[in-house]
This record gives structure tokens, sequence and C-alpha cells, in this order.
């Protein structure tokens, strides 16, 4: 799903807390048994270049959803209270996990394929 950054966080913000929660230690071992809990688990922005510069493509999804992911960068704007985002080095979000929880920041994704959101309790 593709939309505006502002149009995005006005809804996602009408009811919801900006908390970056502490990493867990194994975000894979939960994601299955936690998947589904939201239905807008968060924001990101993917870009064409490794220094978030060009080429802003924004996107959202539940958490747990495996999702392709393009770009050589991304940032996250924002995350549903206990969320994340998990980057994996393959295409089925199966291996190679790195969880990120930073906001605003510019991740460089040149080595990974795909992500999900991860969000715990």
């Amino acid at each position: 799903m593709q939309f505006s950054i502002t149009a995005a966080l006005t809804l996602a913000l009408a009811g919801t807390s900006l908390a970056a929660p502490a990493s867990p230690s194994n975000p894979l071992s939960e994601i299955a048994t936690r998947s589904g809990e939201y239905q807008t688990a968060g924001i990101v922005g993917y870009f064409g270049d490794t220094s978030c510069a060009n080429g802003q493509t924004d996107a959202s999804s539940a958490d747990g959803e495996c999702r392709e992911l393009p770009g050589k960068s991304m940032k996250i704007w924002w995350l549903a209270k206990g969320c994340g985002v998990v980057l994996l080095t393959d295409k089925q979000c199966h291996s190679g996990a790195t969880f990120r929880n930073e906001l605003q920041s510019c991740i460089n994704t040149e080595n990974y394929l795909s992500w999900e959101f991860y969000c715990y309790p």
C-alpha cells in the first residue's frame, strides 16, 4: 500500500503512542505466535539510494507479514507500541534476522531481501 507520509501519520497517530521499545533478544522465535496483533504495526519508507535521499516509497503492513525489501535503504517513520522491524537476508523471512526500532534513522538495507514488523508484549 502506498500513500503520503502525512496522511499515514495522521491516521496512525489517531490513537496510538510513539513508543520505540527495547529490542527483544530473539525476534524470530516468537514472530509466528505474535503475528496479526496490529493491522498497521508501523510505517516505513524505502529509498533508491543508501543515504535515504532519493526515490522514496512509503509502506505499512500488519505485524508478521513478510514483505520484499525494495531499494537500498529504509527509514522507520512510525511504530505501534511494542513493535519494530525485522530485516532478513532471504525473501521468505526465515534467516539472517536483524531487529531495528530507531525512528527517523537511515538504515542501509543492501544486504537484506525481506522485512516484517515484529510486535512483542
